[in-house]
C-alpha cells in the first residue's frame, strides 16, 4: 500500500482528509482524484466545507451526508493518525510518500528512487510474522 500524505497543520486539511479516507461508499478513490484535479488544476480552495460539499455530489455522495460527516467530525481520529503515522515517517511536507509502511520518501523524486525503494523492501531479510508492517521505529 503506498499512501501520499498531505501537508498541513489544520482542521480544514483534516476535513478534506476524512472525505478522502473515510468514505464509507467505496468512492473514496474518486474523491482523492476529484479534490486533485480542483486543487491542482482548476484553482479551487478544496478546505471550504460548500466546495467539499459540492465536489463530494460530483463523484455521487449525497450533500446531507458530506455535510453531517464535516460537521459531526466523523473519520477524525483516523485522518489524526494517517498525519501521526506520516510524522513518524518525516513527513513534513508534500508530496510525501510511504511505501508499505517500511520507506518513507519526501518530495518530488526521480522514478529511480522509487524502483530503489521498491527492490530495497522486496529483498530485505525476512523477519517472522508480520514483517511487511514495518513502520520507521522498526529500523528498516
Amino acid at each position: 500500500m503506498t499512501r501520499v500524505f498531505a501537508g498541513g497543520a489544520g482542521g480544514a486539511v483534516a476535513d478534506d482528509a476524512a472525505a478522502v479516507r473515510g468514505h464509507p461508499h467505496g468512492l473514496g478513490g474518486q474523491m482523492h482524484e476529484r479534490l486533485l484535479r480542483a486543487h491542482l488544476c482548476e484553482g479551487e480552495v478544496v478546505d471550504e466545507p460548500d466546495t467539499l460539499v459540492r465536489l463530494g455530489a460530483e463523484v455521487g455522495v449525497v450533500e446531507d451526508e458530506i455535510r453531517r460527516m464535516l460537521d459531526g467530525g466523523a473519520y477524525a481520529d483516523e485522518v489524526r493518525a494517517d498525519f501521526d503515522e506520516g510524522r513518524r515517517f518525516g513527513a513534513t511536507g508534500v508530496p510525501f510518500f510511504v511505501l508499505n509502511r517500511a520507506y518513507g520518501i519526501s518530495g518530488a523524486q526521480p522514478s529511480d528512487t522509487f524502483l530503489t525503494a521498491a527492490h530495497c523492501w522486496a529483498t530485505r531479510p525476512q523477519r517472522g510474522a508480520g514483517s511487511d508492517r514495518a513502520g520507521p521505529e522498526s529500523g528498516r
